[in-house]
């Protein structure tokens, strides 16, 4: 069962990744759902394990019991999960490592909350502005041409 339980946790991490990934993609570029034609933040991912899908967050509980290090690819995964940029942080264990894991999936699941799809995405905006901006432009491009009689 400890190994189905690794695979089923080192699943989790790679599923979490671009879980956050695409998340983080809606906010900026705004794709629709194609069967809502709403934006939306994904759901928690499942892991299969022992034939029934589980949540992330389920699959850390299950976790908790794992010991010692973490295989070096895996370590890398969780520490560029954690790299903030600021520093070197070093996840070894599997406590660590779940302990990391839950942390950020509670923040993504807060992310609905924290930044809600109610406002363009951010290309959008650039968007906006670079329309306003071009139709200022050729104004003021006018009324020089014609000596401002627009």
């Amino acid at each position: 069962m400890s190994a189905d339980l690794k695979e089923a946790f080192h699943l989790a991490v790679a599923k979490y990744l671009f879980w956050s990934k695409l998340n983080q993609q809606q906010a900026d570029l705004g794709w629709l759902d194609a069967e809502t034609g709403q934006r939306r933040y994904l759901d928690e991912p499942t892991v299969p394990f022992f034939g029934k899908d589980r949540s992330l967050n389920e699959i850390c509980e299950y976790a908790e019991a794992l010991t010692g290090k973490l295989p070096g690819h895996i370590a890398y995964l969780f520490n560029a999960l954690v790299d903030d940029g600021a520093g070197n942080p070093e996840i070894s264990t599997y406590a660590e490592a779940v302990e990391a894991l839950q942390g950020v999936i509670d923040l993504e699941l807060e992310r609905p909350q924290e930044s809600p799809l109610s406002e363009p995405s951010l290309i959008e905006k650039v968007r906006a502005d670079a329309l306003k901006l071009d139709a200022e432009t050729c104004r003021e491009l006018m009324n020089e041409r014609m000596g401002g009689a627009t």
